[in-house]
């Protein structure tokens, strides 16, 4: 899922340039729950600061999430 959102998987490609720590990292399982549609937008909202997002990268989460 996380692969439909350019911006936010190049954020965290910058974080984790090596597949192995990308696939590996919980954030990047957390949003692609999110994105998946598992948890909700309390929950994601409460996560947000911890997911390591730009502003703008957590306000098109926030975005996707709200809008399913």
């Amino acid at each position: 899922m996380l692969r439909r959102f350019g911006p936010i998987a190049s954020e965290y490609y910058a974080i984790y340039p090596d597949a192995a720590e990308f696939r590996d990292s919980t954030a990047v399982a957390r949003v692609n729950g999110y994105l998946g549609g598992y948890g909700s937008s309390d929950n994601l909202n409460n996560e947000l600061p911890s997911l390591g997002l730009s502003p703008e990268a957590q306000q098109m989460l926030r975005d996707a999430v709200q809008g399913r």
